[in-house]
């Protein structure tokens, strides 16, 4: 379990010093992409540019979990007004399964949680272009995105009838 912290701290370092996506965790992988896709992690490079720390990674699933609660908050507001909104996100920040991933150890999928509410959020308010980019930024953070994607495209060709958005994610 440990592993996985020790391989992205090691991944964003060696990143920073030069050495793109190179580790020697994984025996069979010395270059992280021959394992995965999560060039997100690149986002991290500046971060440990001003403080080069696993503890940044210990904090982001918390992070993640709690930016996720805002555009959810946003869109129930409109919806069913202040107390009720305010209920629905009280909700979602006590549900175990999610304390359990907000109190876990850093694991790219984590970083799917807001861009993927952010992204539901603009989908449902029909504003596609923000949706996209929300959308690609979470395919960015894990491969398996892609089916929650084309998920979307379905939704976005059955419900909304538009049908060459839906698709082109389809």
């Amino acid at each position: 379990y440990g592993t996985d912290l020790a391989l992205f701290d090691q991944v964003i370092w060696n990143t920073q010093q030069g050495r793109l996506l190179e580790n020697t965790i994984v025996v069979d992988a010395p270059v992280l992409l021959a394992q995965r896709f999560s060039p997100i992690l690149f986002a991290f490079i500046p971060l440990y540019a001003l403080y080069a720390d696993p503890r940044i990674l210990v904090v982001t699933p918390a992070a993640a979990v709690t930016v996720a609660a805002f555009p959810l908050y946003w869109f129930a507001r409109r919806r069913v007004g202040r107390p009720l909104a305010l209920v629905s996100v009280f909700a979602f920040l006590i549900a175990p399964g999610l304390q359990f991933i907000a109190l876990s150890l850093f694991k790219e999928i984590i970083l799917t949680i807001p861009f993927l509410m952010f992204a539901t959020t603009f989908l449902l308010q029909r504003r596609y272009l923000p949706f996209f980019s929300c959308l690609v930024v979470a395919i960015m953070c894990k491969e398996e995105v892609g089916l929650t994607a084309a998920a979307f495209g379905a939704y976005i060709f059955f419900i909304h009838r538009r049908y060459v958005l839906g698709g082109l994610l389809g």
